[in-house]
């Protein structure tokens, strides 16, 4: 017999259920640290 259910992987992940905090900490912040942003002097 052949397991088949698995775990779903974070990229999977239903983001309609993530509040808008964590979405900017999951995804926007990352990606604007990448693009060289620097958020200590931005503020």
């Amino acid at each position: 017999m052949v397991h088949t259910s698995r775990a779903k992987p974070a990229s999977d992940m239903d983001k309609k259920t993530l509040s808008e905090r964590d979405i900017c900490t999951k995804f926007i912040t990352p990606a604007l640290r990448q693009a060289g942003w620097d958020e200590m002097l931005r503020r």
